[in-house]
């Protein structure tokens, strides 16, 4: 798009101003007018602008002009007064002038001068409404969107065109924040623009917007900011249109620069055709391309290219003869005309080859004829679809780019081949290139290809030869440089063998812009050297490289992740053994005023829940940062399945229907609950978009099931789980009736970084983890999926049987909340226990939550001291409960010295976070209990007692 472009859209809403509108630079001078400026002082344009304001006030207002304006320098608030202007012709009128200070978008002080002709209070009732109306009809008509908001940053007006892009109706939008038409990372983008609009900055650009339907569509923006008499920032005025077909026809140019190149390689026709039908594929979801070559005699198709279609089909239509009823592409030939059949089930042309075509699955064939040079058929291009379908517009838009292609592509290698070895080679290939050839000498150009006619926007090459290259370019390139002396600079050297490459703005001759890879070298023709120009578009290579810088901020995003799970670890541990003092005082009130007013029990309760409220925090943020360690227990799967939909039901587009059915009576797998949530909620997230927002609809299924001894016989674990279960496998499926894939995209979908989705909008991460999730709980995952039909993804897990830790080591769940009533037992035994923590806090509460179940207990904040003790008295201790993050030695440390002074003596170590590491050398330290912090009271009576009574058997005790 060129600059004046951009310069008139950037002004639009300038020019549409209701009064005159004037600014001035520090200079004094006027830099820019509207049109209602320039009619109230009656002159044109070029007239008015670079002329000192005070030229046009009246001769006795002077003074009081200059007043106004070193008032408003001075202090850059808002000034108004009253004054006399004159026209062009010496009439003057009054006029009301606001003037104010606000700055520019490169941040240079301007002056803005707002002009009402105060004459206009006079007119009639019936002209202001007349007024109103011409503006209300300008603003409902525009082709574009306009939007305003007030400083809350709520609608306050819309006109027809916007509303309709979103949507939406005007009345439906009004009162709605703006941030409720974008998604977060929008959201994110939006309220730095809103920022900078409030510090009075213009701006331009391209943003992403939803639609209600949930779609998402490109627009350009142009932003302006809105004050109001006194300055103050009231809010925003925006003029969007629509690029959303721009970008589109942008990624369809990508493939076509793409094809053009492998048309230009060495590759033969069939691995040309090849890679053109593979890469059309690509940009058309569902779609199986081919191309079919009319032989010498005009008689048969011959096969060209089908990368995609069945070779038991392609090796039956070979050779298929030219007619008027023999299928799309046959009658196509024959008619030198498109034919598209939506249903070969049911079209007549179909009739001889429908059995053909729907044993391999093919319901819709859309052909089309290539014509060469002189209206020659060349062959046809054909689309095919697993479901009956019918073209949209933007389908036969592509259809016709893509045999302009595949033309070039086949003319091209059959030129090559016939004119190989002969002199007009160089001619032949001049012309047939896809990048555009200039020839030039004495610095005109005298000759060009046809590409060069295209990529300049001219019809003939009258239009080129005879002119300089600097012709074709703007006054200064975007350093800054002059075209003409920087073309010459460039010309010269390479005539002095220097052969040259640089990139360059090149103009159409429309006046539009484009980037440009230009080379210069000279060319000997015997008689004169000439300088041979190639010209390529590199409109797209630079987005390509947007797109990367894009992503390699997406990395960036993904250390800071990687950080986060550093802190999380880090601060685990600090804050549960806050949390474990916290809620320990709470219990041993809770002890202590076991006969006190309900009153104060129940804040005593209210200080546990949100103990355990935050303990909760901290596990969220250990899994979110994958740095809780998997922690396998016998659940239900219902309340999990429930749980992760809670989440995901407020995300829920209106037009997208999410059901549940659940088997009564479901038995117990043995999984982490928190995983098994992200498998859901990845499942579940993954069917939303592949619904792209509805109309449509997901169930997600949980059952048990026998599966056939013939399938199992096939799948090893599946047969195990059946084996272990009785027979019986739990199954959970998530289906959605979004497009489907194809066969080729199911066996790739657990592949990571493998998506389907458009660059910057998926990382292909998402079922690659939930692949490996099943496959850690020893579980199953498969997916079916056929184009036009939606997925399943069904997921197997085997009934839990035991509870085994495979370490030995007893494993205590997180605890719900510390303040857990311990069941009252028949007889506590007489245990003296070894309690060792270097938070002095902690011990004491420790100590005397055991103390209240009767135990002696020894508590030590040192190692050494506690090691003493033991030494001094082995067979006096049960049990010993140590902290494990303590400095100089260790918990694990520990529990080796305790195993080399008395070997049978129980150790239990406690951890405000525990993960693999910790359990591996727990186990061999020799320690018989993990327990994580805080911990239920209960649970560690339980493992205190069962780990003594233990020692005390094997001790003959």
């Amino acid at each position: 798009m060129g600059p004046d472009i951009l310069e008139a859209r950037d002004l639009e809403l300038f020019e549409l101003a209701p009064v005159g509108y004037v600014t001035v630079g520090e200079s004094g001078v006027i830099r820019q007018a509207n049109l209602i400026a320039l009619s109230m002082l009656d002159v044109s344009r070029a007239a008015l602008i670079q002329q000192p304001l005070s030229r046009f006030i009246f001769r006795d207002d002077q003074e009081r002009f200059s007043h106004l304006h070193q008032k408003l320098v001075a202090t850059t608030e808002l000034q108004v007064c009253e004054l006399r202007m004159i026209k062009s012709d010496g009439t003057s009128f009054w006029a009301l002038v606001s003037a104010s200070v606000a700055r520019d978008e490169r941040g240079a002080s301007e002056l803005r001068f707002v002009l009402n002709d105060v004459t206009t209070l006079r007119k009639t009732d019936a002209e202001l409404r007349d007024s109103a109306e011409q503006l209300r009809r300008l603003l409902q008509t525009a082709a574009e969107g306009i939007w305003t908001i007030d400083a809350a940053s709520l609608t306050d007006y819309v006109n027809p065109k916007m509303a309709e892009m979103l949507g939406y109706s005007v009345e439906e939008m009004i009162g709605r924040p703006r941030a409720d038409f974008m998604d977060i990372e929008s959201r994110s983008i939006d309220a730095e623009i809103e920022m900078r609009s409030q510090q009075g900055i213009s701006e331009k650009y391209e943003f992403r917007f939803l639609r209600k339907d949930g779609s998402e569509f490109w627009t350009f923006v142009s932003t302006n900011p809105v004050f109001d008499a006194s300055g103050t920032y009231v809010g925003a005025l925006a003029m969007v249109t629509d690029i959303t077909e721009r970008r589109r026809n942008q990624e369809l140019l990508a493939w076509e620069k793409g094809a053009l190149e492998l048309t230009d390689s060495d590759a033969s026709l069939p691995e040309v055709l090849n890679g053109l039908m593979l890469g059309l594929e690509n940009q058309l979801p569902g779609a199986i391309c081919s191309v079919l070559l009319l032989d010498e005699n005009g008689t048969n198709l011959r096969h060209g290219a089908a990368p995609s279609l069945p070779e038991a089909y392609t090796s039956v239509i070979d050779g298929l003869a030219v007619g008027p009823m023999v299928g799309s592409c046959g009658t196509a030939a024959h008619a030198g005309r498109q034919v598209i059949v939506s249903d070969i089930g049911s079209d007549p042309l179909w009739a001889d080859f429908c059995g053909l075509a729907l044993a391999h699955d093919l319901h819709a064939c859309w052909s089309t004829p290539i014509f060469g040079g002189e209206q020659k058929i060349l062959g046809t291009f054909a689309i095919y679809y697993r479901s009956p379908r019918q073209p949209a517009t933007p389908d036969l838009e592509v259809i016709a780019r893509a045999v302009h292609i595949t033309r070039i592509a086949i003319e091209r290698s059959r030129a090559e081949a016939a004119l190989r070895g002969s002199e007009q080679k160089f001619r032949i290939l001049f012309e047939h290139s896809s990048e555009a050839i200039l020839l030039i000498q004495g610095g005109q150009i005298v000759d060009c290809n046809r590409r060069t006619l295209e990529i300049f926007g001219c019809e003939s090459r009258d239009q080129i030869v005879g002119h300089p290259p600097w012709e074709f370019s703007p006054p200064f390139q975007p350093d800054g440089q002059d075209s003409t002396e920087l073309a010459n600079e460039k010309i010269t050297a390479a005539y002095a063998g220097q052969p040259q490459t640089f990139e360059w703005l090149h103009t159409r001759l429309d006046s539009t812009s484009f980037l440009a890879e230009v080379s210069l070298d000279t060319v000997d023709l015997g008689n004169s050297v000439l300088l041979q120009s190639i010209v390529r578009d590199i409109t797209e290579r630079r987005q390509a490289q947007i797109q990367r810088e894009q992503l390699d901020r997406k990395m960036q995003e993904a250390q800071r992740l990687e950080s986060l799970q550093v802190l999380a670890g880090g601060i685990s541990h600090d804050f549960n053994n806050i949390l474990a003092a916290i809620l320990g005082n709470a219990e041993l009130l809770r002890h202590d005023l076991i006969d006190s007013s309900p009153q104060a029990l129940e804040r005593l309760k209210q200080i546990s829940v949100a103990g355990s409220r935050a303990q909760d925090l901290v596990q969220q943020i250990l899994s979110f940062s994958r740095r809780q360690p998997i922690e396998f227990r016998q659940i239900a799967l219902a309340p999990v399945i429930e749980r992760s939909l809670r989440l995901l039901r407020a995300a829920l587009p209106k037009r997208l229907t999410l059901t549940v059915e659940c088997e009564a009576n479901m038995p117990l797998v043995l999984a982490d609950a928190t995983q098994i949530e992200q498998v859901v909620i990845d499942l579940v997230s993954n069917a939303m978009q592949a619904t792209h927002g509805g109309p449509g609809r997901i169930e997600v299924r949980l059952d048990t099931v026998k599966l056939d001894a013939a399938f199992l016989q096939t799948h090893s674990v599946l047969n195990t789980m059946s084996k272990n279960g009785k027979g019986r496998i739990v199954r959970l499926a998530v289906s959605d009736n979004g497009p489907g894939m194809d066969r080729a995209t199911c066996e790739r979908a657990f592949e990571p970084f493998f998506t389907t989705k458009p660059l910057g909008e998926g990382t292909g991460l998402g079922l690659s983890v939930v692949h490996g999730i099943v496959q850690e709980h020893g579980g199953v995952i498969e997916v079916e999926s056929q184009p036009g039909w939606g997925a399943t993804f069904t997921l197997y897990l085997a009934v839990a049987t035991a509870q085994v830790d495979a370490s030995g080591i007893t494993m205590v769940p997180v605890a719900d909340n510390l303040a857990a009533d311990p069941e009252e037992a028949d007889a506590v035994p007489v245990l003296k226990i070894l309690c060792l923590d270097d938070d002095e806090s902690v011990i004491r509460i420790v100590k005397q939550l055991l103390e209240i179940r009767g135990y002696r207990v020894s508590d030590h904040v040192n190692q050494q001291a506690a090691l003493d003790a033991i030494r001094a008295a082995p067979g006096e201790f049960d049990v010993v409960v140590t902290d494990y993050n303590m400095p100089g030695m260790q918990g694990l440390d520990v529990a080796r010295e305790v195993r080399a002074i008395r070997a049978d003596l129980p150790v239990i170590v406690t951890s405000g976070y525990i993960d693999e590491e910790l359990r591996t050398g727990a186990e061999a330290a020799g320690v018989q209990a993990l327990i994580p912090k805080p911990f239920v009271l209960k649970e560690l009576y339980e493992v205190i007692e069962r780990l003594a009574q233990a020692g005390r058997q094997r001790r003959g005790r």
